[in-house]
């Protein structure tokens, strides 16, 4: 058996984060949560795991009227199975008896991005349809900086007050449509005119029956409420996304430019 020597803190950001039908979730995002826990309850020091799962655990109930954010107490109802398997890792952890941490972020963004994520998709969205620059969308989403949620989980260590505990970490929220915008003056379209969309509620009380994309467009469906973990663990978030619009362009290798592969690390250049 495996076991791990002399180990206080281990840090699990490993995932199958793509959405899709053709994907065993379970396999990719539960059974090494499963084989983990083993591992450290058969080694010497038992170090506390730092796991990181995603406001996708929780997405939001059938009766939530998305009037507040997603918060500790809210009633976790994934609609995904990526989701599901990421709330079944967290279960994994709750009943294992060993000390952990759980981090659900909102949507990461920095250099270094997954192409076919969030910011990025929504820049892909911009290249392939410059028109959608005027759409100014309500729906607001929570995000956070690679560094600054490195930083937090780094700030967990020997912090006992985050031991067994759960925190959705955000550090700022924005509309959809604020972040088209962004992107798309950072990516040189103009903008004189803006379309602005209402859908008069009614994805408010029909979103347990609608694409979380769609229900996202109009409502504050992906907004966490971040605060408790920035208090306990002391520090505080510093960059901000508006600032950072040029590092999400910039991780779509499809946006120009060349891409060097080797053996271990994608370099990407202008």
């Amino acid at each position: 058996a495996y076991v791990l020597i002399d180990c206080d803190y281990i840090f699990h950001v490993a995932a199958n984060a793509r959405f899709g039908s053709s994907f065993d979730y379970v396999r990719d995002n539960v059974r090494p949560v499963e084989k983990l826990v083993s591992i450290v309850k058969n080694s010497t020091k038992k170090g506390r795991i730092i796991f990181v799962s995603s406001i996708g655990a929780f997405d939001r109930a059938p009766g939530d009227t998305l009037r507040e954010p997603i918060r500790k107490n809210s009633v976790a109802s994934p609609r995904s199975s990526y989701g599901a398997s990421k709330l079944a890792a967290e279960g994994v952890l709750d009943s294992s008896g060993l000390e952990y941490t759980i981090i659900r972020p909102g949507w990461v963004y920095g250099y270094g991005m997954r192409t076919d994520s969030h910011l990025c998709a929504f820049a892909q969205l911009i290249r392939k349809a410059p028109w959608i620059r005027f759409c100014d969308f309500p729906g607001r989403v929570s995000t956070v900086h690679v560094n600054d949620l490195v930083t937090g989980m780094v700030a967990c260590i020997g912090n006992p007050r985050t031991i067994r505990e759960a925190y959705f970490v955000n550090s700022e929220s924005f509309s959809i449509g604020r972040i088209l915008h962004g992107l798309s003056e950072r990516m040189g379209y103009s903008r004189r005119r803006s379309l602005h969309f209402s859908d008069f509620g009614l994805t408010r009380w029909l979103h347990r029956f609608l694409p979380i994309q769609l229900t996202n467009l109009f409502q504050d469906y992906l907004v966490c409420d971040g605060a408790d973990f920035w208090e306990v663990v002391q520090v505080k978030p510093r960059e901000k996304l508006l600032d950072s619009l040029d590092e999400v362009i910039a991780s779509d290798p499809r946006g120009g430019g060349f891409n060097v592969v080797t053996g271990a690390i994608i370099v990407t250049g202008k």
